[in-house]
């Protein structure tokens, strides 16, 4: 934008960015991150962290590995138990948020995991919902599908352990198999370790480069 970061003089027409804001999450603008120190066991496997807020407001930290994610209070750090998956689910990337939703990758070996519920006290008071069969996700992203450029629609972006993507765009039935389209390959030598999107496109990173599609498969 015009004159920086913070500036206070820009001419009509001009973008104003304030460094207040935190807008790197594509769809959404928050104030700008606090910074929380988090006591992390050294056991502890970390693939992944994020920041649910209860109904009440209440900010909750959650971080993950292995089959555990771990759930304590962002402002105090004071831990709040741990959920154990079974089978061989792994939590295994970037998970992302969508509608009030946080869906977590688990890895090759078992379906995703959706955090519907956040609530205020221990994890196993939260709702979680298991993701559709067969449906197995290494990393996930938030993305703009549709040629409109009025009224695009948010995906989610899914990827898997053979280097392929998949979009779901009825999020409210992403539980639902027939509301995944079916994998695309990008490069099925190797996971997908991790997505951004932006807009339409989808940069695809993974142990053999990275690769950059949109949401019809124009690489």
């Amino acid at each position: 934008g015009y004159g920086g970061m913070g500036a206070t003089d820009f001419p009509i027409g001009g973008m104003h960015d304030r460094s207040t804001m935190d807008a790197r999450n594509l769809g959404f603008l928050y104030p700008r991150p606090l910074r929380t120190d988090i006591s992390v066991a050294t056991s502890d496997v970390v693939e992944a962290i994020w920041v649910g807020l209860a109904s009440n407001g209440v900010p909750h930290v959650y971080w993950g590995g292995g089959v555990t994610v771990v759930k304590a209070l962002l402002t105090t750090d004071a831990g709040e138990n741990t959920k154990t998956f079974g089978g061989t689910s792994t939590v295994y990337g970037r998970p992302a948020f969508l509608n009030g939703h946080w869906y977590v990758p688990m890895g090759g070996a078992d379906v995703f995991q959706v955090l519907t519920t956040v609530f205020d006290g221990v994890i196993g008071s939260d709702t979680w919902d298991a993701g559709p069969a067969a449906k197995y996700a290494t990393a996930f992203a938030v993305g703009f599908t549709g040629q409109s450029t009025t009224s695009p629609s948010l995906s989610l972006v899914r990827g898997t352990a053979v280097g392929a993507i998949s979009l779901c765009n009825d999020e409210s039935n992403a539980l639902l198999a027939g509301s995944w389209a079916t994998d695309y390959p990008i490069h099925p030598t190797a996971p997908v370790n991790g997505l951004v999107a932006l807009g339409r496109f989808i940069s695809v990173m993974g142990p053999v480069g990275c690769y950059t599609t949109d949401e019809v498969a124009n690489g």
